[in-house]
């Protein structure tokens, strides 16, 4: 099949979907600008490597990084590190997490399983014994989930294993199931009909309860993949229980049903995605490290290399945005480790190297003008340094995060910034002085020469 291949200037990337046989092409399209709150060490975070993030009952959200457990209460971070000889995590290096009523499950790289109680503040650990099989398979841990019968289901670098709450252990699955021994199990989600599914490096498989059978499952040879092996990396279950499969070439859509006949559960239909981008005229693969969906049922990628993409529920088209560096207010990395939608419908990214950034998703207004939260529509910055109006509009400058347009007649907020390399943009972020005449707004710097001039009609500037 030929397939097209659009790129876009700036942040904003279309990405091209090549399906199998099964599915109609996908016609990409630009999506509009998203704007994100951004959280780093000097807001309080503990370190800026995002592996996993939760939600509570009472609304905080937790984050799993490389070094530490933090938990944010909208306002703050509160830290949580392992210390010698205290009550504390037994490792700072945090893979997953999951919470459970008042207990957080917490997977680490070094040291198996920690849980912590909210109620009582007290950690516990499960760490691996060679010579004690009810213990975790491996210490390095890569998933933790609880099914809808609320079993605890731990993924490791040695298999899957299932916490035992009555004897305070864990039975190991890989002794059940010698296809697990020693395969790493990454991902892990709930079917419908009794199933698990399980992703590995070496592929998806399906574990019925029921009849306790372990079945691979052959996922269409994508010409991304570099290896036989497809490295599953991300699980799904949509609303329409459909399966998504994230992989390290790409993405897959599996259908199953019960068979009546065996009451067996069987794969129906398997729809493969190659997505591709063309960005200086090399092709950049993209490898799924998470995957979720919002109310609407819109699945939503975590990529390695490519920021964050949508594809929305009965659409054929595929949305994704990358990082801007220069844009104090936009997704401040390429490489998304998780996702994360909370109880109000908020999308939490974690990213590998940039710490935490959260975007509301439509709410670009804001009543009152005032420095706040960008994706709630508030100014770029809260120091002024320069204010112009019209009729309908005033352009405010900031002392370091450019202007903001803000129409006094919908209460709108648009966004002026420097991009690197980027000539139609800002000189820099410093802004000193505005004037408008007729359809131009003039803009004077803080700390370069020179002037530019905004044509307000076509958005094209002159330096």
């Amino acid at each position: 099949m030929k397939t097209r291949i659009i790129s876009a200037s700036l942040f904003f990337l279309c990405f091209v979907l090549a399906l199998s046989a099964n599915a109609k092409e996908l016609s990409p399209i630009l999506r509009s600008q998203m704007l994100f709150e951004n959280y780093n060490t000097s807001h309080g975070l503990s370190q800026v490597s995002i592996n996993s993030i939760a939600e509570d009952e009472q609304g905080f959200i937790w984050v799993a990084t490389q070094s530490g457990l933090n938990r944010f209460d909208g306002y703050q971070f509160r830290n949580y590190k392992s210390r010698k000889g205290s009550n504390s995590l037994p490792s700072n290096f945090l893979t997953d997490i999951t919470v459970v009523k008042s207990t957080l499950w917490i997977g680490t790289q070094l040291t198996g399983v920690s849980t912590y109680n909210k109620n009582t503040g007290n950690f516990n650990h499960h760490g691996h014994d060679p010579n004690d099989p009810n213990t975790v398979s491996d210490n390095f841990i890569n998933v933790i989930y609880q099914d809808s019968a609320h079993n605890i289901w731990v993924g490791g670098q040695n298999g899957l294993d299932l916490w035992h709450p009555a004897s305070n252990s864990f039975i190991r699955f890989n002794e059940r199931f010698s296809e697990l021994k020693e395969r790493p199990v990454q991902a892990i989600e709930e079917g419908n009909a009794n199933t698990l599914w399980l992703g590995t490096q070496q592929g998806l498989f399906m574990l019925d309860i029921d009849s306790n059978t372990l079945t691979p499952i052959t996922l269409p040879q994508l010409k991304t993949s570099k290896s036989k092996d497809i490295n599953v990396l991300s699980l799904h279950l949509d609303k329409a229980n459909a399966l998504w499969v994230g992989t390290n070439a790409g993405l897959y859509k599996v259908s199953s049903y019960r068979d009546p006949a065996s009451q067996r559960k069987k794969v129906s239909v398997i729809t493969e995605f190659e997505l591709f981008s063309k960005d200086f005229n090399q092709v950049q693969y993209l490898s799924i490290n998470d995957l979720q969906s919002n109310a609407q049922n819109d699945l939503w990628l975590a990529t390695e290399t490519q920021g964050i993409c949508e594809l929305r529920n009965n659409e054929t088209a595929i949305r994704c945005q990358t990082a801007n560096a220069n844009n104090p207010m936009a997704l401040q990395s390429n490489s998304i480790q998780s996702i994360h939608f909370d109880k109000r419908g908020e999308l939490w990214v974690g990213t590998a190297a940039s710490g935490l950034a959260k975007y509301v998703q439509n709410s670009k207004n804001f009543s009152t003008i005032r420095q706040g939260l960008i994706s709630q529509g508030g100014l770029s910055g809260k120091i002024i340094f320069a204010i112009e109006g019209s009729k309908n509009k005033i352009w405010i400058g900031s002392l370091t995060k450019g202007i903001t347009e803000y129409d006094r007649k919908t209460g709108d907020a648009r966004y002026y910034f420097s991009e690197e390399g980027n000539e139609q943009s800002l000189k820099e972020n410093g802004i000193a002085g505005l004037f408008k005449e007729g359809d131009y707004l003039w803009i004077g710097y803080r700390n370069v020469t020179g002037i530019s001039r905004l044509n307000l009609i076509t958005q094209e500037y002159q330096h």
